[in-house]
């Protein structure tokens, strides 16, 4: 394997672990949030509209989409703090293979 391929597939599995973290985090905090009720606008019972008795996997599926929601509203307000971050997780490879790639040039592989 060259060591630009190498520098890429580090890249790509430190970015696929770094996702993989985050959406497990996420779901752990929505799983422990669980107290039987369903609605309401934030994981507080009763805040924005009324709750409902749920199951465990509604409760999962609602919250879940909610975080995706907020995250993305988030991002649209700071706008200024996701672009580059959204840069950097598209470019990183990028870059890795082209150092990658340069290295081998220079050691004359």
């Amino acid at each position: 394997m060259t060591t630009a391929k190498k520098y890429l597939l580090i890249v790509l599995a430190v970015e696929g672990v770094l996702l993989f973290a985050a959406i497990v985090v996420a779901l752990v905090l929505i799983a422990r949030s669980y107290n039987g009720q369903c609605g309401g606008l934030i994981i507080i019972p009763g805040f924005g509209s009324d709750t409902h008795p749920c199951s465990f996997v509604e409760h999962m599926k609602h919250y879940s989409g909610m975080t995706v929601f907020v995250v993305f509203l988030i991002a649209l307000e700071f706008w200024f703090v996701a672009v580059p971050i959204v840069l950097l997780a598209v470019f990183a490879p990028v870059i890795a293979y082209m150092i990658g790639r340069r290295r081998s040039v220079m050691a004359g592989n």
